[in-house]
């Protein structure tokens, strides 16, 4: 009768589990829609729509919590019917060391994860759906860790102990201890409210901030509907005149600079043949300077063969005196011819 008992409670939780399951998958997806810089409140749907009234924290940690905590309770009644004798039990079955403290702590997280939301929205276009929604993914992930630690979470865990003592038989002494457990479910309540109380505290300071946010918000509403109202819309349109013809004349410049620019590199061109065509003129002066030069030297050489011939032919008919004489002329004749050269 108690395996049987323990096989439908089994059940039970392995079924929360699944739909804690869906559930957490659900948000996520939601979550993932989330796009603060649409400047308008957008309605969010999930795949399985018909748990969309669970996705109202943004940081899913309100589906989390009930997921991880009922994967665990099923895991802890199958422990319950493993076969062999009964094993030792913790203080902190069917859970584990600390498990209230991180689950205290994902809410905190959950908590500062909404307030940090409402900085993704742009200050002109914030709207009250917005503020909203970052509420209550702040208070609703704290709220689900609360409830699920102390209604739920330190009764079940003493009930499941409490169960597993009866169905796998009893313990050694001090291993089961109520009044142990009732102590330290007053210790962690007391925490919780101090918590709560700090968590408060935050939540009414918060809501200060949102109320002087939204006076200064409304107050730079009314200063841009004045600064429109009193904006004349001639000094608009004389504005746009004045654009446009800045614009015209900036095209004119930057069209009259390329021409300009084209033009300037057309003559570097004709500038660089023209230096490319005198140095070919000079090299070709130089050539024929040369020519010339040898053609002189040639001409001079030939008169003068062509005058010791002459000479030769007339030192032959002459005397002696005479010979002197034209021998005379001859160097005279010499030194001309090369000084002509």
């Amino acid at each position: 009768m108690k395996n049987i008992l323990t096989i439908i409670f089994l059940i039970v939780f392995a079924v929360a589990a699944v739909f804690a399951a869906l559930a957490w998958y659900n948000n996520i997806c939601i979550a993932l829609q989330w796009n603060p810089t649409s400047g308008h409140s957008e309605e969010y749907h999930g795949p399985i729509s018909w748990l969309d009234w669970c996705g109202v924290d943004f940081s899913t940690v309100s589906t989390f919590i009930p997921f991880f905590g009922f994967v665990l309770i099923t895991m802890g009644l199958a422990r319950i019917l493993l076969p062999g004798k009964a094993h030792e039990i913790s203080a902190d079955y069917p859970f584990f060391k600390s498990y209230n403290s991180i689950t205290m702590a994902l809410g905190l997280i959950g908590t500062v994860y909404g307030l940090i939301m409402i900085g993704y929205y742009q200050p002109g276009r914030v709207q009250m759906s917005d503020l909203v929604l970052c509420l209550r993914t702040a208070l609703y992930s704290t709220l689900v860790a609360l409830i699920w630690v102390f209604p739920f979470g330190i009764p079940m865990k003493t009930m499941m102990q409490y169960f597993y003592v009866k169905v796998r038989g009893e313990k050694k002494s001090g291993d089961f201890d109520v009044i142990t457990q009732l102590r330290e479910l007053g210790a962690v309540s007391s925490d919780a409210s101090k918590r709560l109380g700090k968590t408060t505290n935050s939540a009414k300071r918060f809501q200060h901030q949102l109320i002087a946010i939204k006076t200064e918000l409304l107050k730079i509403g009314e200063l841009f509907k004045q600064f429109r109202e009193g904006f004349d819309i001639n000094v608009i349109i004389t504005l746009k005149e004045v654009c446009s013809d800045m614009r015209n004349s900036l095209n004119q410049i930057r069209e009259e600079s390329n021409a300009r620019k084209k033009t300037v590199e057309e003559q570097q061109k004709a500038l660089q043949q023209l230096v490319s065509q005198l140095e070919k003129d000079r090299q070709s002066r130089k050539e024929l300077a040369a020519l010339l030069q040898k053609a002189e030297e040639e001409r001079a050489t030939a008169n003068m063969r062509l005058l010791e011939k002459v000479f030769e032919g007339i030192r032959s008919t002459l005397t002696q005196r005479e010979k002197t004489e034209a021998w005379s002329w001859l160097g005279k004749v010499r030194k001309i011819v090369a000084a002509l050269a």
